[in-house]
């Protein structure tokens, strides 16, 4: 049996290597925020990030499982978070998007700022069969990560350099709770 570390490199690694070219795509797209880029296999990109932009860019991966761990498609995602310099813009990093075959989902954005502590990004998912899921996602290092509360989900972000320029990525699985009805 692989240990719990080994087993969470060989994901990122895995991460890595799936997430590149949709990585190199998003950093190469000069799109309206809220534009969506289409993926191999079904999933799309919600850009969100415009050139010029206060903050880090980071390209967020994410898979949305039942609780049963199989990959859930047509999960309704909804995302929002701060702009790069903390503040709240009610038309600007919100996202909603719909998981691909394979549960997946990916949002090409800004690392958000400090806001009232941790940075984070709201997530709720939604799917006809489970329910709601209501998260936040903070960063494995921030500083302020000791302030989160028992729905958030930490990830560990990485840099990816295309081109000269510096990308974060960072990958979440969302899981949701037992079925309706059951």
């Amino acid at each position: 049996m692989m240990s719990g570390c080994r087993r969470c490199t060989m994901a990122w690694v895995l991460l890595a290597l799936v997430c590149a070219p949709a990585v190199a795509a998003a950093v190469e797209h000069e799109a309206v925020p809220g534009s969506m880029v289409p993926r191999a296999k079904g999933a799309e990109t919600a850009v969100l990030w415009q050139p010029g932009d206060p903050g880090e860019r980071l390209f967020l991966r994410g898979r949305v499982l039942g609780s049963d761990g199989r990959p859930l498609a047509g999960a309704v995602v909804n995302l929002w978070h701060a702009d790069g310099t903390g503040r709240y813009r009610e038309t600007r990093y919100r996202t909603r998007l719909e998981t691909a075959k394979d549960g997946t989902f990916n949002v090409a954005t800004v690392l958000p700022g400090q806001y009232w502590g941790v940075k984070h990004i709201h997530v709720v998912v939604d799917h006809h069969d489970y329910p709601r899921l209501d998260k936040r996602i903070v960063f494995k290092g921030d500083p302020n990560l000791n302030q989160t509360g028992g729905r958030d989900q930490a990830i560990l972000l990485e840099e990816v350099h295309k081109d000269g320029e510096k990308v974060l990525v960072g990958g979440v699985e969302l899981v949701l709770g037992a079925k309706v009805g059951n």
